[in-house]
């Protein structure tokens, strides 16, 4: 006859050590599920949308999605440009729309190059996250004048508000 002893050596029974098996099984799965599925919703992200290159007078745009790549709406953005000698030019807060998206409208900037960083500050429902890059503020030109029309784009922003 075989004899199963504990940690003290004390004797333990078989439906016992299947309990305490089941117990700690459940335990772990229990805790698997808790750090993470519900870990990635809690997290933020925050993107500049486009190629790096805004008009004069144009608008910037920033994505922010949750951990699981759900857009995040009614939450505030804040955008800073800096010029090439660290000169804060620019700055403005906007709220995202339902899509996750806060258009920034890059007013008296002038054409160069500069640092933006978009951030967001976070919530009680979500971390705060933040994104830098440089971008290109390029003029344009007036339509009296000669110019390439494979220079010019059209973009649009539709937003459906529910």
């Amino acid at each position: 006859m075989q004899f199963q002893y504990d940690i003290n050596g004390d004797l333990m029974d078989k439906k016992m050590m299947i309990i305490v098996g089941g117990i700690i099984a459940i335990a772990i799965v229990a805790a698997f599920m808790l750090f993470s599925s519900g870990h990635d919703a809690g997290y933020s992200k925050i993107d500049i949308i486009g190629d790096g290159t805004v008009a004069e007078n144009g608008t910037l745009n920033v994505k922010l999605e949750n951990g699981q790549n759900i857009a995040l709406k009614d939450k505030p953005i804040t955008v800073t440009l800096k010029n090439s000698k660290g000169k804060v030019v620019f700055n403005k807060t906007v709220k995202t729309f339902v899509n996750g998206v806060a258009n920034v409208k890059l007013t008296n900037v002038s054409a160069g190059e500069y640092d933006v960083n978009a951030t967001f500050g976070g919530d009680n429902n979500y971390t705060g996250s933040s994104v830098s890059e440089k971008i290109k503020i390029v003029a344009m030109r007036s339509p009296h004048n000669h110019y390439d029309e494979s220079k010019w784009r059209f973009v649009a922003c539709f937003v459906n508000k529910l």
